[in-house]
């Protein structure tokens, strides 16, 4: 089972993005905030990293700088198409529930 990491800035995108990727089958760790998605940071062991469009973009570049340093598993930011100008994303996805699923499934094809 695919191991995906999420943080999100509200709670309620945090419950909504946990419950999609679930249902799809992935085993979720859903983080709220920036000092909870820093503390799952260093753990090596997810297949994908998912960075919320509510998580600020001066955070984001902490975020992406902690995780590559203890993963090479691909990040994507959860953002409209112009969104997320930060060095190291892999992938953007609409913040749509398909989207986010399509993406997803693209970035882990053996799922």
């Amino acid at each position: 089972m695919a191991r995906i990491l999420v943080a999100s800035g509200e709670e309620n995108l945090r419950q909504t993005r946990k419950l999609i990727l679930e249902q799809a089958g992935y085993e979720v760790v859903s983080t709220l905030g920036v000092t909870a998605a820093l503390s799952q940071c260093s753990n090596s062991n997810f297949d994908l990293f998912v960075i919320g469009h509510s998580i600020p973009d001066e955070h984001k570049r902490t975020l992406v700088d902690t995780f590559r340093r203890s993963s090479t598993a691909p990040i994507v930011c959860v953002t409209p198409t112009s969104g997320c100008p930060i060095k190291g994303i892999d992938s953007r996805i609409e913040p749509l529930p398909e989207a986010l699923l399509a993406g997803v499934s693209e970035l882990i094809p053996q799922h």
